[in-house]
């Protein structure tokens, strides 16, 4: 098959590689779970025509991309490692950083966003919501222009908040945590002139009724999710929508300004798609409190 094809290829070593051209040996889990092979999966709104991959056992990510592409994410990881681990001050744990980038082969790794365990949850206790029923809630890979936040068979992201009556505003660690940690890595990506990322959000809930949780111990080992007022509550519904910046590898170079300037001149409602990126997707991000009672937020509502 071709997912086993490509995952095989990445595990051989290629004596061609030099040191500047991937970022992150590959780790003995991730060399674990390729080896076990990998599966071709359609995310829910990806548009660039690029392959994407599954390992079979399901912990990692992998994507198929350009080399120059690539290269970009080699140097953020140099980034990081000369300014002591990090791409900012607090904000990397709502960022989705590559265990491994390959500029020769053309492919990034991932962990996937789409587990509990990825973002600090504990794979016996939480869940995606609706995983053992008829109905799947998530994941949604977003961005910040109206109507760009898909699911694969799911509601638009805010019309499924709205009927959830999910307000972010009163979510334990949204503004104090998780929105100061998005604007911080935006403010990152601006810096570097980076645009087309994604915002992707995954809903999980307790897989049993367990008495009120520690909300100190929950934010310490899942800094990039929040959680709902009723995991304060003894044996109420504990849900957590935890968040990962993806695609983070785009410059806004000559050819995406002209992609734009045609964008706008063929569809002036749609306007600019790349332009003031950085200024679009805060916006986002801010509508996801509440998305009914802000006035700049109308857009997402006629979704």
């Amino acid at each position: 098959m071709i997912g086993d094809a490509i995952c095989n290829r990445l595990l051989r070593s290629d004596p061609k590689m030099q040191p500047m051209q991937q970022a992150g040996a590959p780790s003995k889990d991730m060399q674990s779970s390729l080896s076990t092979g990998c599966r071709v999966f359609e995310a829910p709104a990806s548009r660039s025509g690029r392959r994407l991959l599954r390992s079979r056992d399901r912990k990692y990510v992998i994507k198929e991309i350009s080399r120059f592409q690539v290269e970009a994410l080699v140097a953020m990881s140099n980034y990081a490692e000369n300014h002591g681990g990090a791409l900012t001050a607090s904000g990397d744990a709502v960022v989705s950083v590559p265990v491994y980038s390959d500029a020769l082969r053309r492919v990034v790794v991932l962990p996937n966003a789409e587990l509990p365990a990825t973002h600090g949850l504990f794979p016996g206790r939480w869940r995606a919501v609706g995983s053992s029923g008829p109905n799947r809630y998530g994941p949604w890979d977003s961005k910040p222009a109206e109507g760009d936040q898909q699911a694969f068979a799911a509601p638009y992201l805010f019309p499924f908040m709205i009927e959830w009556e999910i307000e972010l505003e009163s979510w334990e660690g949204w503004r104090g945590r998780v929105l100061r940690m998005l604007h911080e890595v935006v403010d990152f990506f601006d810096a570097r002139n980076l645009v087309g990322y994604s915002i992707h959000i995954a809903l999980f809930e307790r897989s049993e009724v367990f008495p009120a949780t520690d909300m100190d111990a929950l934010a310490s080992q899942s800094p990039s999710c929040t959680f709902s007022p009723d995991c304060k509550v003894r044996h109420r519904r504990c849900l957590a929508l935890c968040f990962k910046v993806i695609d983070t590898f785009t410059p806004y170079d000559g050819r995406r300004k002209l992609k734009d300037w045609f964008s706008a001149l063929t569809s002036p409602r749609r306007g600019r798609r790349w332009s003031d990126y950085g200024r679009k997707t805060k916006q986002f991000a801010g509508c996801l409190s509440s998305v009914r009672t802000q006035e700049q937020c109308a857009g997402y509502l006629k979704q």
